[in-house]
């Protein structure tokens, strides 16, 4: 979304994430969705605002029915400018950022990581132990065939 006349402020951040760039710290924030005051009962705005990805602060408003509906899509918007910057970033040493990025249909996924990334958190053990807990309640589920 672009700014679309919005203000160039998103007000105090309800949210804020620090990523890392191979240039220095992405900072996130996410506004409290504001109700507009364009006499419709449904009008709402999520600001949010990228600083370090690019020279300036990008700021977008996402627009929702509600204000769970705008903070989903703001939260959508950053990820998807954070995954097309093309730029290596990383939330705690993890590439899985965090962010929901939208699909073509409009659906929103929330990237998984990867058995290395959780890796790099939990430790390869865990990991194998949480994969192997995993494939026991798979194997354990009735299936129809077994009638």
């Amino acid at each position: 979304m672009a700014n679309l006349g919005m203000p160039d402020d998103i007000g105090t951040a309800m949210a804020t994430r620090e990523l890392e760039s191979p240039t220095g710290p992405v900072v996130v924030e996410i506004g409290a969705p504001k109700q507009m005051p364009t006499g419709e009962p449904k009008t709402w705005m999520c600001g949010t605002k990228i600083t370090g990805l690019t020279p300036d602060p990008v700021i977008t408003w996402a627009p929702g029915s509600d204000a769970i509906h705008a903070l989903i899509l703001g939260l959508r918007i950053v990820g998807e400018q954070l995954e097309g910057s093309g730029i290596s970033l990383t939330w705690d040493g993890i590439p899985a950022l965090g962010f929901p990025v939208g699909l073509p249909g409009g659906d929103i996924i929330v990237k998984a990581p990867t058995d290395d990334q959780l890796a790099v958190v939990l430790g390869p053990e865990a990991v194998k132990r949480m994969r192997q807990r995993g494939q026991q309640l798979l194997d354990d589920m009735p299936r129809e065939d077994d009638n």
